[in-house]
Parts: C-alpha cells; structure tokens; sequence
C-alpha cells in the first residue's frame, strides 16, 4: 500500500471527498465507478461486474485419476483452463471526445492514473480491463499521411459508418 501511496500519477487532493470511504475496508463496485467518475470528471464511467475470462488450471489442480481431483461433480475439471466469472471486472469509459479518447490510450496521460487509482481502489486482486468508446461523431477516417493524428488498431475502423469506436485495453500497467 505504501507503494501506492508514492505513486505519481495521482493527485492525492482529488481523492479528499472520498477519504473517508477509501478507509472502509470493503469497496463495492459503485464506490469504485464513483471515485473514477469523480477523479476523471466524467459522468459516462461505468463498472461490469462478473465479466468473464479464462483460467489456467495448475498443474497441482489437474485431475489424474486415482490419485487427484478425481470425484465427479466435486474436483473434477475437464481440460486445463476453465471458465470463471468472479475474478474479473471492465471499466466503460462511454461517450469520449477525440482528445479525451486519447488521454486514456496507452500513450495517453490519463492511462497510467487510472490504472493506479483502480489499483489503489481494489482491496482484493482482480482482474480488470478497460473499455473505451468514442463518440460516433467523432471517428475519423484514417488517411495514410505525416499530419495523421490516427494509431493502428487503436483509432483505426474499417469504414467510418459502421465503426463502433470501442477500444478494449488489457489491465493498466502498474
């Protein structure tokens, strides 16, 4: 936690409305989307819950019959990854204009101050990925050129018209 404390991306004064209930030690999805919306100023933030992934099975877990994991309908798992929903969530940021789209790219300011503050907010070790959408009015064509201001696969779209604007980006580096 000291750790997190240090880290330079934050303004700490921000966080000062919320003292209070960052101290408590359970921290539900609202109080977390809340601090988000508050810190980035941007009402569109949104949480999901229970978004599912896959896990890998350890090697000790795999089921190896008459010896381990091995009781149907109690430890057995078929395969060596398995689906799950309760250790991830996905941060929607919803309705960006151009600039604040980019502000939350990896190569943005906003990117490693939100993966500190969700850091900083989590009280148990859960996966996460954030979800960005661009205004609709505001994809740009790509035009291969110096003056581009576009970067493939980030704010890139194959035809303007039915492009969605979604970027999805893995857990901030810390």
């Amino acid at each position: 936690r000291a750790a997190i404390r240090e880290t330079p991306e934050l303004n700490w004064k921000r966080l000062l409305p919320y003292l209070g209930l960052l101290s408590l030690r359970a921290h539900s999805a609202a109080l977390i989307e809340s601090v988000l919306r508050y810190y980035f100023k941007h009402a569109q933030l949104f949480i999901e819950q229970c978004v599912e992934r896959t896990v890998d099975v350890r090697s000790a877990q795999l089921n190896c019959l008459g010896v381990t994991n091995h009781q149907l309908g109690r430890t057995v798992v078929l395969g060596n990854r398995v689906p799950d929903r309760s250790g991830k969530f996905r941060v929607h940021v919803k309705g960006l204009d151009w600039e604040r789209f980019h502000e939350f790219l990896p190569i943005g300011p906003g990117y490693r101050p939100l993966g500190a503050l969700v850091r900083f907010t989590l009280r148990d070790p859960l996966d996460y990925d954030v979800c960005l959408e661009l205004r609709h009015e505001d994809i740009r064509e790509l035009r291969i050129g110096q003056s581009n201001t576009c970067h493939l696969g980030w704010t890139t779209w194959l035809g303007r018209e039915h492009a969605l604007g979604l970027v999805m980006l893995n857990r901030p580096i810390h």
